[in-house]
């Protein structure tokens, strides 16, 4: 029989830490030979960060000590399995949160959460994404109140690791693994960007009416700059306008470089050995 809503803290034994056991190999059998904007590593990022948002900014998800209704565990498999058949490239958007049902469903009696428990963190999956609020972007405004505690800390966990220096990083491996260029004179972001445009951007999907030529730098203005303004903790907030910053920084440097801009500042260096 499943366990209901009252029975959670009547879990098997062995749920909790070798449920996460088993499912950090899965996800690391099932992103091997990801490029490094997807690898294990963002992954594991993702879910240091999504527990250390909970632990400050849902206290009343715990008890003395102790998670409330395992709700740690919730966050930390959400995270773990929220890339899972990403869309981006597997051109499902039903995929990921399938293949993590399966598994979970899929997982020994010693080892299997419950129906309620799956479901939460099969819901994060589903609307983890930037492109399900695109509309709510153009729309003007996206709101925090309702949605799950697990959702905005695996969402801004998610977004802070695509900010800053390591979203630097992580935006220019996609972008090489995409085959985008860099940046290309002339060629500017669109403006009012709709969810069928990124899809279509991402799936590498060309038609006659999209002809557009995607650029890694263009995806900053697209959607990196975007994030500062969806974050749905404090502490997201906070760590994404510094995260923010530095890559505006990042991008007047390379600006600065591609336009030779930086030549005025060169006379003093010339004269050294």
């Amino acid at each position: 029989a499943h366990m209901g809503k009252n029975e959670l803290e009547d879990m098997p034994q062995g749920w909790g830490p070798d449920t996460v056991k088993a499912t950090e190999q899965f996800v690391r059998d099932e992103l091997a030979g990801m490029d490094g904007s997807h690898d294990w590593w963002h992954i594991d990022r993702v879910r240091k960060t999504a527990i250390a948002i909970a632990q400050r900014e849902f206290r009343d998800e715990w008890v003395g000590q102790q998670w409330n209704r395992n709700f740690k565990e919730i966050v930390e498999l959400a995270a773990l399995l929220h890339d899972v058949r990403d869309w981006k490239y597997s051109g499902d958007a039903d995929a990921g949160a399938k293949a993590v049902e399966a598994f979970l469903d899929g997982l020994g009696p010693l080892l299997r959460p419950s129906d309620q428990i799956t479901a939460r963190v099969t819901a994060v999956i589903k609307r983890i994404g930037f492109k399900d609020e695109l509309s709510a972007i153009l729309s003007g405004g996206v709101t925090r109140s309702e949605l799950p505690h697990e959702l905005q800390c695996v969402q801004d966990a998610d977004r802070l690791d695509a900010m800053g220096a390591i979203g630097i990083g992580r935006t220019f491996c996609y972008g090489g693994a995409k085959g985008h260029a860099m940046h290309v004179p002339g060629v500017g972001p669109r403006e009012n960007l709709t969810k069928e445009d990124y899809v279509n951007s991402n799936a590498n999907k060309r038609t006659k009416l999209h002809e557009h030529v995607d650029t890694t730098v263009n995806h900053f203005h697209e959607k990196l700059f975007k994030l500062k303004g969806l974050m749905k903790t404090k502490t997201g907030a906070a760590l994404a306008t510094l995260r923010h910053a530095r890559m505006v920084h990042f991008l007047d440097m390379f600006h600065e470089e591609w336009e030779m801009k930086d030549f005025e500042f060169s006379d003093d260096a010339r004269d050294d050995p």
